[in-house]
């Protein structure tokens, strides 16, 4: 808190080389300069290029220099075969982890865009986080870029393991007198803020109608999908033991005001033990199952020592997703897909 979220606001609007412009006029409540610096002194010079990284990865921003979805990834052959997926562009240009994360991160109004050189031939466009897209969960987007057979990934002859993890979800609820009231200005962005969750809404439905049943005894492959999404409610933290007050339940809601980061990380952690591991392993403890004949990112499964590969689809660094990493073991090599 004391490093992202100065006391006083700042004007910063990074350039291509990284650094921050003073631009009049031009706020963010966190500082972009020392979140980058932070990503970059954990990711130093690696790239997103597969060679810097131990499983496949991509990550979802919103080039705004053109208006466009992208999906970053180290996949470079999927954007050779075809550089659109359901209307998001894809993009393997190997551009630093630190300056990706950085632009996923960039949730317009807390911190400024970041410049990256994405554009066409290379030319620098600043770009936001990718939940001003569509695809603020991404995992349908995910789905169905590997299950293209024309992308030549061959993930499509392997049973899938999909779970996507949300950042803790509020339902958008708006009384009749408080719209009447509102600024026409500020009715606008409750409208805008709601098709987020509607294109999250939309994601689920159509994977779930994809996603295979999955009884006892049922023959492997094809896709399982689990959506886990801890609900900012009340009841939900009574359910578990937790009893915070009216204003810790606000900060807690509020993405801009991390004093709430403590209660949701301590809320996911009994999430988490509770609700993890979604696919248990034989041995939870082991190290990674992967076979010598699965290619990086597949695993066998337990039951039937078919081959599956497993993808995470979380919010970078979320409470939710560090928990359930943590409670289901998931090493490098488990992960075939990060966001």
């Amino acid at each position: 808190v004391a490093v992202f979220w100065p006391e006083k606001p700042q004007f910063y609007w990074p350039t291509s080389t990284g650094d921050s412009a003073t631009v009049p006029l031009v706020t963010e409540l966190f500082s972009s300069r020392d979140l980058r610096r932070h990503y970059h002194g954990t990711t130093g010079e690696r790239r997103m290029r597969r060679c810097d990284l131990e499983t496949d990865l991509c990550v979802m921003v919103k080039n705004m220099s053109t208006a466009t979805p992208t999906l970053l990834t180290s996949l470079s052959g999927v954007v050779a075969a075809e550089p659109n997926c359901l209307g998001a562009r894809l993009c393997a240009a190997p551009v630093l982890l630190a300056d990706a994360l950085r632009a996923s991160t960039a949730a317009p109004g807390l911190f400024a865009p970041a410049v990256l050189p994405i554009g066409e031939d290379g030319a620098p466009a600043a770009c936001v986080d990718g939940g001003a897209t569509p695809f603020n969960d991404p995992a349908l987007l995910i789905w169905t870029l590997i299950s293209d057979p024309r992308r030549g990934l061959g993930w499509e002859r392997l049973g899938v393991d999909l779970l996507s993890i949300g950042g803790g979800r509020t339902e958008p609820r708006y009384r009749l007198d408080a719209l009447r009231r509102k600024p026409s200005a500020l009715l606008a962005l409750s409208a805008l803020k709601t098709m987020i969750v509607d294109g999250e809404r939309q994601a689920e439905a159509m994977l779930r109608s994809q996603a295979r049943p999955e009884p006892a005894g049922a023959a492997p492959g094809g896709l399982r999908y689990r959506k886990h999404d801890m609900p900012l409610s009340r009841e939900f933290f009574e359910e578990i033991g937790l009893n915070p007050t009216r204003e810790a339940l606000r900060r807690v809601r509020d993405i801009s005001d991390p004093r709430g980061g403590a209660l949701r990380y301590e809320a996911a952690a009994i999430w988490a033990e509770r609700e993890m591991p979604v696919w248990p392993l034989a041995d939870p403890a082991a190290p990674t199952l992967t076979s010598s004949a699965a290619r990086p990112g597949e695993r066998r499964d337990q039951a039937s020592g078919t081959r599956r590969a497993r993808l995470i689809a979380a919010p970078r660094g979320s409470a939710q997703t560090v928990e359930a990493r943590r409670r289901a073991r998931f090493s490098g090599a488990d992960v075939a897909g990060a966001l």
